[in-house]
């Protein structure tokens, strides 16, 4: 029985196509910037935000109104920002069996192998 969604590109593929054709990818940035300029919040203006909530304390070293887990939101926030987390791993069936271990150990962060149980 033929699939009658086969051939049939999806939402995202057609939009992750359009980002790529240089008139539409330049009329979204023409809306991003004057959205910004409307609104008065730039990129800088968030990222000074998100690191006014990571400091326990203010810069005068008063208690900051922030608490544990704003803080932490905020660091999460800003890695994913600057691409040092990522949310979606693929471990789907075409990944082996290596690739999946060295994903869940951390291999291919970087990160040194597990301290082993004494």
């Amino acid at each position: 029985m033929p699939d009658r969604y086969e051939g049939v590109r999806s939402a995202a593929e057609i939009g992750a196509e359009n980002l790529r054709k240089p008139l539409i990818a330049e009329a979204v940035q023409m809306a991003m910037d004057e959205r910004s300029q409307r609104t008065e919040v730039t990129q800088e203006l968030v990222i000074m935000g998100l690191l006014y909530e990571t400091k326990p304390e203010t810069d005068d070293g008063e208690k900051a109104d922030t608490t544990p887990a704003s803080r932490v939101s905020a660091w999460t926030t800003l890695a994913r920002h600057l691409g040092m987390l990522t949310d979606n791993t693929n471990l789907g069936a075409n990944s082996s069996l290596k690739e999946i271990l060295a994903e869940i150990s951390g291999e291919r962060m970087g990160l040194p192998p597990p301290i082993p149980d004494e």
